[in-house]
């Protein structure tokens, strides 16, 4: 039987599926023709829901696996599964309406066509998911030589969002498809909804799974006066984050905090200051402080701020919103000096992400032994391509552009250090990835990290990679490694190949990353869980892994 028409059943976090409405007023999952551009039936459902609700999901279930045929009539329809972190819909023109709905709801819906198959459906929870790696029978995937495209950039959002609380002429846009925008937009949309004069509260979910919700929390008091936080946010576990911190900087404002069950009650309050210094330049409270001395709309200055790239962005949007500040950077110095204008509407870009960036880097280093990369906005990597050019890697770079090229055979030398901070300093974030890389070139090297105090879990699981490993920690925030034989080729040990099947748990953000980007070289099966991890902060497994995704599958568990 020819099936000329594909569709995708798609799922959100809620465990919700997406149905949209034809003009002839039936209700089914977005679908459409084959068409002669189209190399397959995947490429026609993937188009098709591109063109109806502008979404491109995160991923699709095993295509092999996970799919679902119908016919009624002359139409033979076949549907892949698909998730989206992304609610949002930009419905084309050519339909009626759409609505997330519960699958034992579907039914209900007039003239809804797929009920063959609903029976078949049952709720997708992310946490039901896993990656598999099967093994890898294609060792030289070849590397193509497309742009590689970098997605915004999550913290540069969660810093830009206030905004929208503050100004309703901002307009946000090129927002990324990770789950800690899901929840800041939800929030966002509960706000717009909220009665003025009642407490808001912000939900346990929302801070249990998005630690960028800290970042709202000045502005969103200002909107509606008060706000009950019922404890302190997490995200991934990689050390503690300073909040009692971000609780004074809010004091020292005026802000009235009252503890209360192991949560906290925050209301505006009127007390002004002219000057407050940073206790060291915490990134997130640099962000905290800017947005209430903004809404101060005082003379204030803020002192020993961050000076990360991110909040270099901040300044200059909020800058075009009409207010006079000076940004020393050197000094580590803002300096606000009120509003004088209102500049009308304004449209806000957010960056790439530089996370992302690293994290390509690494990984089409590890498997093809060079990157390239050029962009229209300025990278700020130049601690790390000097530290890497010490490390025997070729570097051509300016500001906007990147080649670098891994050495070609093993190169004996002294421990490099490796100290990650507060930038300028090397990014914390990218430890684990470039652990990956210096492990994979049989670079030795003394790690310590300013900032996080549980940053080398990646080791738990690396050791199962790769046993050429010496790891001798020194302290929770240093640690030294050697290797046992720096004879080996590069990557993994030849009898590593042989072990068991394994089984990882991702730990972290950056932590999932670099072990999806180590174990790419093994010839072992490998099946990853925790996903909520790894989409805090990445869209796509492509994001990651480039043309080597091919390699690996998402099943259901």
């Amino acid at each position: 039987m020819e099936y000329t028409s594909a569709g995708v059943i798609l799922f959100n976090m809620n465990s919700k599926v997406l149905i949209v409405q034809y003009p002839e007023g039936h209700w089914g999952f977005p679908k459409g023709y084959k068409e002669t551009e189209d190399k397959s039936l995947f490429d026609t459902a993937k188009r098709e829901l591109k063109e109806e609700i502008d979404i491109l999901p995160n991923f699709f279930l095993n295509t092999n696996s996970y799919h679902f045929k119908e016919c009624y009539g002359e139409k033979k329809i076949i549907y892949f599964i698909a998730f989206t972190i992304n609610s949002n819909i930009n419905l084309c023109h050519g339909l009626n309406s759409y609505k997330w709905v519960y699958i034992k709801d579907l039914d209900k819906f007039p003239g809804f066509l797929s009920k063959q198959i609903v029976r078949k459906l049952e709720e997708l929870k992310l946490d039901n998911i896993t990656i598999v790696k099967k093994v890898n029978l294609k060792d030289n995937i070849a590397k193509t030589n497309e742009k590689v495209e970098m997605p915004p950039s999550k913290h540069a959002y969660s810093r830009l969002v206030p905004l929208e609380l503050i100004n309703d002429n901002i307009k946000i846009e090129n927002i990324p498809n990770t789950i800690d925008s899901y929840y800041l937009n939800n929030l966002l949309n509960r706000v717009n909804d909220h009665c003025s004069n009642e407490c808001f509260f912000i939900d346990s979910d929302e801070i249990s799974n998005c630690w960028s919700m800290v970042n709202i929390l000045p502005a969103l008091v200002w909107k509606v006066g008060k706000v009950f936080l019922p404890g302190k946010p997490s995200g991934c576990s990689i050390g503690e984050r300073p909040m009692d911190l971000y609780l004074k900087i809010m004091k020292d404002f005026g802000f009235v905090i009252t503890e209360n069950n192991g949560g906290f009650y925050l209301e505006k309050g009127n007390v002004g200051i002219s000057e407050i210094t940073l206790p060291f330049p915490s990134f997130t409270g640099t962000s905290i402080a800017i947005y209430l001395a903004m809404l101060s709309n005082n003379t204030i200055n803020i002192h020993n701020v961050s000076i990360e790239p991110e909040i270099i962005y901040l300044i200059s949007v909020i800058k075009n919103l009409g207010y006079k500040i000076k940004f020393d950077k050197i000094a580590r110095v803002i300096k606000f000096k009120g509003k004088t204008e209102n500049n009308g509407v304004l449209s806000v870009r957010v960056p790439f992400d530089r996370n992302v960036l690293v994290t390509r880097m690494v990984s089409d280093l590890v498997s093809y032994g060079i990157f390239e990369w050029f962009n229209e906005e300025q990278h700020y990597l130049e601690e790390l391509l000097l530290f890497l050019r010490k490390c025997g890697f070729e570097i051509y770079s300016d500001n906007y552009r990147i080649k670098i090229v891994a050495p070609n055979q093993v190169v004996i030398q002294e421990r490099v250090v490796l100290n990650c901070g507060h930038f300028p300093k090397i990014c914390s974030d990218w430890q684990p990835l470039l652990v990956i890389l210096l492990c994979h070139y049989l670079i030795s090297f003394e790690l310590s990290d300013d900032i996080f105090e549980n940053r080398f879990q990646i080791f738990s699981q690396l050791v199962h990679l790769n046993n050429n490993i010496v790891l001798n920690k020194k302290s929770s925030n240093k640690i030294v490694i050697d290797y046992c034989d720096t004879s080996e080729k590069f990557g993994i040990p030849a009898e590593m190949t042989t072990s068991t099947n394994l089984e990882f748990k991702l730990l972290n953000i950056r932590d999932a990353a670099a072990i999806l980007i180590a174990s790419h070289q093994s010839k072992l099966d490998i099946e990853f869980s925790n996903l909520l991890q790894f989409f805090r902060g990445y869209e796509t497994l492509e994001n990651v892994l480039g043309e080597k995704v091919e390699l690996y599958s998402y099943e259901k568990q």
